[in-house]
């Protein structure tokens, strides 16, 4: 139960951190 919390939430910042990392690294262009 601990687990299956945990995972969907670290998947979520791992993709987070992902679109952050390809936003400053300039491979995703700015939304303005």
């Amino acid at each position: 139960m601990h687990q299956a919390i945990q995972l969907p939430i670290h998947f979520l910042l791992t993709a987070q951190g992902q679109f952050i990392h390809a936003f400053i690294d300039g491979d995703i262009p700015p939304f303005i």
